[in-house]
């Protein structure tokens, strides 16, 4: 595994976990205007965009 990714049902937030060349791993926490970039599958993910899609009709 060489990324993962963590979105959390408290706020707009979407962490991203990295694992270096060393086998450590980094983190980049993306907010609700940012851009999740994931580099393992040269995607990127809308955080704003993610949560809009998931929201229940009507709220």
């Amino acid at each position: 595994m060489r990324q993962y990714v963590l979105v959390s049902h408290r706020e707009r937030s979407v962490e991203v976990w990295t694992r270096d060349a060393d086998g450590g791993w980094t983190s980049v926490t993306a907010r609700e205007d940012d851009v999740a970039h994931l580099a393992s599958l040269g995607a990127q993910l809308d955080v704003r965009e993610l949560y809009e899609a998931a929201a229940e009709p009507g709220v």
